[in-house]
Order: C-alpha cells, then structure tokens, then sequence
C-alpha cells in the first residue's frame, strides 16, 4: 500500500477490520449481492468504515525499478476483466 500511495502521491484509505470473517469472502459476497440487486453500491459504502490511512511519502525515484515494472505488469493484467 505504500507503494502505490508514494506513486499515485494520494492516500490510501484501510478499512477497519471487521468484528468476524474473511475479508475476501466478504467482498465476494459484496460484489455478488451487487450483481443480483441485493443491495446497492451505496448500500454496502455506508457500512465501510476507515481505520487508518496509509500517507503517500515518495522517498526516491522508483519509476525503472523491478518494483515498478512489476506493478504495471500486475495493473495491464487486470484490463478487461469486466466487460463494459
């Protein structure tokens, strides 16, 4: 996360931990209820709360590192996943 709040120069908001379950499978359960109409986008952001926010600090220069490469690799990866 400190990366990608350093590169993007934004912060990067971390929710709290919720009281019981998996994350991931409570984010599934998110985005299929959103998919069937179960319950509405808005509905499931008043429910998110923020713990604590990762501050975006660019210490150095990482554009051409490995780190970076890899992270655009990770990002083209993921175009097109959802058809529009």
């Amino acid at each position: 996360m400190q990366f990608q709040a350093g590169e993007s120069q934004l912060d990067v908001p971390v929710p709290a931990p919720a009281d019981s379950g998996d994350d991931r499978t409570r984010h599934a359960a998110y985005l299929a209820g959103i998919r069937v109409g179960l319950w509405t986008e808005d509905e499931i952001s008043a429910n998110w709360h923020q713990e604590r926010a990762v501050l975006s600090q660019k210490c150095c220069p990482i554009a051409g590192s490995s780190l970076y490469k890899g992270w655009l690799r990770a990002v083209s990866r993921t175009k097109g996943w959802v058809e529009a």
